[in-house]
């Protein structure tokens, strides 16, 4: 599924290709865990500014997984003020039960670190691509490594 959801991102923003870092480390200053472990992330320069994706693969319904991850999306927004943070929890099929558990963990996340620039989607595949089209995502996008 990450494979997959890298090839739609690439469809649709082909620079990305040799910069999206996958499976890498990125660093949580001050956090109880110092680290955390995106499946993807890659930044975008669109007219609203910089833009960080990051891609979640959820293959199970791990829901208090996938709210300690949105708590580590608050802290890194906290830590790049510079930038919008936008999760992509990337599933085989959207459910409510996973749709309410981002929408609350993420509220949760904002409510920790005010005026923090997060936003989450829960999302398939195919669907990725006009998710970032959402946010400004487009073929002629610049593309960034984002800081480990």
């Amino acid at each position: 599924m990450l494979l997959r959801s890298v090839l739609q991102i690439a469809d649709l923003c082909p620079n990305v290709v040799g910069v999206i870092r996958l499976a890498r480390r990125t660093q949580l200053a001050g956090a109880e865990s110092p680290w955390i472990l995106p499946d993807g992330l890659v930044g975008f320069g669109t007219e609203a500014g910089l833009l960080v994706v990051a891609l979640e693969i959820e293959r199970r319904s791990r829901y208090p997984n996938l709210t300690r991850h949105i708590a580590n999306y608050g802290q890194l927004a906290h830590q790049w003020p510079w930038c919008r943070i936008f999760v992509a929890v990337v599933t085989a099929r959207v459910t409510a039960g996973r749709q309410a558990v981002l929408a609350e963990a993420l509220e949760t996340a904002v409510s920790s670190y005010p005026g923090i620039l997060l936003t989450t989607v829960a999302t398939t595949v195919a669907a990725l691509p006009n998710r970032l089209a959402n946010q400004g995502v487009q073929p002629e996008s610049t593309v960034f490594a984002p800081p480990d």
